[in-house]
Order: structure tokens, then C-alpha cells, then sequence
């Protein structure tokens, strides 16, 4: 068992870092093989060659039923056939590279909560849906990502979407970003266009020129309005029309820090406009993608990953992350520093040396990474991925955290050689934290009193836990033996944590704590907040 578990939890690490919709969690073992699972109202039953099963707490349970036939379904009730039904089929080579093994035939799928099961070439495999971001416009390429408390503007090269719901009927794409002068919006997509609620957008001409080139952002300082052209960077006066302050490069970005103007360029130098003059702030002769001012800092995403500078100060360059290809750098309410790249989205956490690899094989776009609030928006050529920043760091962090380094002590081997070194080192690790005075999960023959309910409310608040995973993660166990221990007090891990969480909700706005410091504690939305403390 002891083995299994650490065979399991070696792969699930490997693959956490994918970090995608869905990540492999176990295969269930059956006497035969399975001919395919199914949803059948709330439950879930998989069929095999000596009959069928249904899942409860327990595990597997083999129900008495007169089916005969190789495959059961069900619609309404339940039914049986001899061949996999077309409608009932699930096409397994989707997710290939989470299926550890090379048969991919026959494929059915089922879905309870975030758990997912997979049947396919005669056997059943397990995944934990990602809680982490929602995946949308999966058939869109997004290019900018403009919001506001009322105004949501999804720009994309095949349309431009208006709060969800309404799409411009000009222009028909958008390769620019959407920048608010004023009280006025502008979408730079070549043209130049001003945007005006409910849906309407006005073409703006004279602000692109094959001299000037294309027009991408417009930017305001001291009352002025400037334009990052992709040849120029320009002064704007809608009367007196384009002034050219800076050409000869192709220009990526441009952004005002500190009173200044600071652009930067597809050959690698950033330069600062002062009293009408370009001076190069410096050279890194590698593709600058994107510049994003915090506080004291510059930022820089570039092909050799992200560079920051100190109060404009070129003497302070510093290579800070060798992501390849970065394109877009944020940073969050609680510090936490976001990179996409066209390898996928990365975040660094506040005072922790490495980033960490949150979506996986995604190429990101350029210019497309928002946040808003504490929901940080970033678009690639496979759609638009969502992040709640704060269940980032309050749940996945940590055990990306916590798992990384137990996987570091593996040096990352899969060989069974080095397997069974593992299970030796996790064996001496156990009873070293058996001696420290670790609470251990008790075993079926173990008496109750080793832990109670009280102990582990006080183990959820004081070590801020906020899933059933990390709960298991504490107490060095898994899901399931937690799950055992958990019906020995005729409850579940996630409604004992559901109602611990609450109830520290409860209490905290009782003593007139603010909605947003709930949520940080709790890892709860306000609005699951509110509804469940309302029933």
C-alpha cells in the first residue's frame, strides 16, 4: 500500500506542474477489464467483465443486476448493448498525454464534482478536474483584454466582444490594445477607432501611415496623447495631427513611468523620452515584448525571459526569470508576480525564489494579461483563461510549494531502482516525523481518540487549509485513508472543512471583519459566502 500510494504520488507530482484542465490522480484495479463507466443521475458506474459497479465511500461496490450484455448505459434507466453507443463515446487521444498507456479505444467518460473517470482500452483511470481557472473562448485567439466594473471589452483577431453578450460588427478583429484617454475608449487595431457604449465603434483616420506604421496603444501624459505606432512613436493632437518623436525600429511597447515615456523595441533597446529626445536606457539585443511599471520597478518580458530595473536606473538590470519567450508580466494585490510566455503562464509568489508553472504548453499572446480586481485574465491562441488570484494563493501555491519539494528530493528519476530508494527515504522521513510529534492518521485497528474533530479544526486555522488535498497533504496521508478517517465521525473531509470555513466566516464578520478579509482567510468567494451563511 505504502508503495502504491508513493508510485501514485511520484506521478501525480510529475504532472502537476501541466497544471492544465484536468491532471492524473489514480487507475482503479478490476478483475476484468472495464468496458466503459457512465453518469446515472448523481452517482457513477463503470461496467466490466464480471458486471457492474457503482462508486461509493467505500470504493467500488458490485451491484446485483441481471445485465449479460458487454456495455451498460444509461438514459432515464438502465440499459444494455453489445457495442459502444455512439452518443456515450468519449474521444480519448484529447488528453493522450494524462492516459498512461498506449491503447486509446473505446473511450467513455464520467464526472462527479471535480473528480473525472476515464475507461478506455479496457481500463479506468481517475483525474482531479483543476479548480485553479476557467478555461472560455476556447475557439479564439485574444489579443487584448480591456475591463472595468461595467465595461468588459474581449478584443480577438476574429471579432470584438462587448460584455460578454454583444459582438461589433466593425471592426471585425482586433490586433491592438483597447486604452481608455479621459473618459473616452480607443481600440488600436491598425485603424484607430473610438468606442462608444452600448457597442459602436468610430473609425479615426490619420493615425496610421505607412511611414508611421500600424497603430497599437495610445497613452496619456501630462495632458498629452502619444502613439505607439509600430515604425513610430508619435505625439497626437487631433487638430494638428501626428508629430513623429522617434522611428527606425519596429516598436513593441510603450508606457509612462515616473513623468517618462519608456518604449521598447523587437531588436531589444528600451528607450526614455526626455525634453523631446530618445536616449537609450539600455540594450539587451533580445525581442522586448512587453514593459509593465510597479511601484519603483520596471519590468521587462523579453525572449530571454523577464528583466527589471530599479527607479529607471540602467546600472540596476537584472535578469529576474529565464522564462523563454515571456511576453506579458503582472503583478497582483497580494504581490504574487504573473508571466505569460509562449510556453505557457507562470507565477513567481511574493518571496519565493522560483516561478511556478500554473498552464502549461499554452501559447499566450502578446499584450493580452489583465487583472481586475482579484481575477487576473490572460489570452493565448487557445482562448481566454481566468484565474482567481486569491485561490491561487491560497490553495495551489502552497501545495505546488509542498509538492515541489518533496519532488526535488527525487531528482525527478522515474526508474524503479530509484522508486524503491523513494520508498526507503519516505519510510525513514515517516518515522522521523512520527518522533517529532507529528499527528499521524489513524488506521481501521487504531482507536478513534488519536485525533479528534477539535484537533483538526484547530490543525485547519492555524495552517490556513483550505481543500481536502491539503488537509491530506498535513497529516502525510491521501484523499482516500483521510476519507476512511473522516466516517469514523460520520462526516466527510470536505463538509467538515466546509463548515470549520464558515464558521470562522461567520465569527469574523460577527466582529466586524470586512467581506475581503474573510475571503483571504477562508479561501471562499464572497458570493459562496454569503449564500451558505444565509441558508
Amino acid at each position: 500500500m505504502k508503495f502504491n500510494f508513493l508510485l501514485l504520488l511520484f506521478f501525480l507530482v510529475s504532472r502537476l506542474g501541466i497544471c492544465q484542465d484536468t491532471v492524473f490522480f489514480a487507475k482503479h484495479h478490476f478483475s476484468t477489464p472495464v468496458r466503459n463507466v457512465f453518469n446515472a443521475g448523481i452517482d457513477i458506474y463503470t461496467k466490466t467483465g464480471d458486471g457492474l459497479y457503482k462508486l461509493n465511500d467505500k470504493g467500488w461496490e458490485l451491484i446485483e443486476t441481471r445485465f449479460k450484455k458487454t456495455y451498460v448505459f444509461y438514459d432515464n434507466d438502465f440499459f444494455e448493448a453489445d457495442y459502444l453507443l455512439n452518443q456515450f463515446t468519449f474521444y480519448a487521444k484529447s488528453m493522450a498525454h494524462l492516459i498512461p498507456q498506449v491503447s486509446l479505444t473505446n473511450g467513455t467518460m464520467a464526472k462527479k464534482g471535480n473528480r473525472m473517470f476515464v475507461s478506455v482500452g479496457g481500463s479506468l483511470f481517475e483525474y482531479i478536474i483543476n479548480p485553479y481557472y476557467r478555461h472560455s473562448m476556447e475557439s479564439y485567439s485574444i489579443r487584448d483584454i480591456f475591463i472595468e466594473d461595467s465595461l468588459k471589452i474581449i478584443s480577438t483577431y476574429s471579432g470584438v466582444f462587448i460584455n460578454d453578450s454583444i459582438r461589433a460588427k466593425k471592426p471585425d478583429f482586433s490586433n491592438g490594445a483597447l486604452c481608455k484617454i479621459g473618459n473616452r475608449y480607443f481600440l488600436c487595431s491598425d485603424l484607430l477607432y473610438e468606442f462608444k457604449k452600448p457597442a459602436h465603434f468610430t473609425e479615426i483616420n490619420g493615425v496610421e501611415s505607412v511611414s508611421l506604421g500600424l497603430i497599437r496603444k495610445l497613452i496619456q501624459l501630462n495632458g498629452e496623447i502619444f502613439t505607439q505606432n509600430t515604425r513610430t512613436i508619435n505625439l497626437y493632437d487631433s487638430l494638428n495631427g501626428i508629430k513623429t518623436l522617434h522611428d527606425g525600429f519596429e516598436f513593441y511597447d510603450l508606457e509612462v513611468y515616473k513623468g517618462k515615456l519608456i518604449s521598447c523595441t523587437a531588436t531589444g533597446e528600451a528607450f526614455v523620452y526626455e525634453n523631446g529626445n530618445a536616449n537609450l536606457l539600455f540594450d539587451l539585443n533580445t525581442r522586448i515584448r512587453d514593459i509593465y511599471p510597479f511601484r519603483d520597478i520596471l519590468f521587462f518580458a523579453t525572449d530571454q525571459g523577464v528583466y527589471s530595473i530599479k527607479n529607471g536606473d540602467a546600472s540596476t538590470l537584472t535578469l529576474l526569470l529565464a522564462l523563454p519567450f515571456a511576453v506579458n508580466f503582472k503583478v497582483d494585490r497580494a504581490n504574487n508576480s504573473w508571466i505569460a510566455t509562449e510556453n505557457g503562464l507562470f507565477v513567481l509568489p511574493d518571496k519565493y525564489p522560483n516561478a511556478i508553472p500554473f498552464i502549461s504548453n499554452v501559447e499566450f499572446n502578446r499584450g493580452a494579461l489583465t487583472i481586475h480586481h482579484d481575477t487576473l485574465y490572460a489570452g493565448s491562441i487557445e482562448g481566454l483563461f481566468i484565474i482567481d488570484t486569491y485561490v491561487a494563493l491560497k490553495s495551489f501555491i502552497p501545495q505546488y510549494i509542498n509538492k515541489k519539494s518533496i519532488s526535488e528530493t527525487t531528482s525527478h528519476r522515474v526508474k524503479l531502482s530509484i522508486i524503491i530508494s523513494l520508498l526507503l527515504i519516505g519510510i525513514a522521513f515517516s518515522i522521523y516525523k512520527f518522533k517529532a510529534g507529528k499527528v499521524i492518521i489513524p488506521n481501521a485497528q487504531k482507536e478513534k481518540s488519536a485525533i479528534t474533530l477539535e484537533q483538526i479544526a484547530i490543525d485547519i486555522h492555524s495552517n490556513n487549509i483550505t481543500t481536502v488535498e491539503g488537509l491530506a497533504e498535513f497529516y502525510e496521508t491521501n484523499p482516500v485513508q483521510l476519507n476512511r478517517l473522516f466516517k469514523t465521525f460520520d462526516t466527510t473531509p470536505g463538509k467538515f472543512l466546509k463548515k470549520v470555513k464558515l464558521k470562522l466566516a461567520k465569527e469574523m464578520l460577527q466582529k466586524g471583519a470586512t467581506m475581503e478579509d474573510v475571503v483571504a482567510q477562508t479561501g471562499y468567494s464572497a458570493h459562496y459566502i454569503k449564500e451558505n451563511l444565509n441558508r
